[in-house]
């Protein structure tokens, strides 16, 4: 955080807004995509083609889950979500970064 040349992107974002996040990441990178290059973007990554890709799943489909923000609540008990709160903000402290949710 706080370098010029680091952008973190949030998940929950991406499922938000996905082509928005795309669009902030190229200006970030100073790439301009034309308007067919960012349909065809888009579209290879929404989750359903993105579990597809042996490329990016090389785990098959035990890398990429769900792709449902939140689905963590359905394997973590409440013990253990608030030891892994409590763990993300303590690496988290001092960054600037803020996680959501926590």
């Amino acid at each position: 955080r706080g370098r010029d040349n680091v952008k973190f992107i949030w998940f929950e974002d991406m499922k938000q807004d996905l082509s928005g996040v795309i669009t902030e990441l190229c200006q970030f990178l100073e790439v301009h995509l034309s308007s067919v290059q960012m349909k065809e973007l888009s579209e290879q990554l929404t989750f359903n083609e993105m579990k597809k890709n042996q490329t990016v799943n090389f785990f098959g489909s035990q890398f990429l889950r769900k792709g449902e923000v939140g689905d963590w609540r359905n394997y973590f008990d409440k013990k253990t979500s608030e030891r892994w709160d409590c763990w993300i903000q303590d690496k988290l402290e001092g960054t600037g970064i803020v996680m959501k949710g926590i």
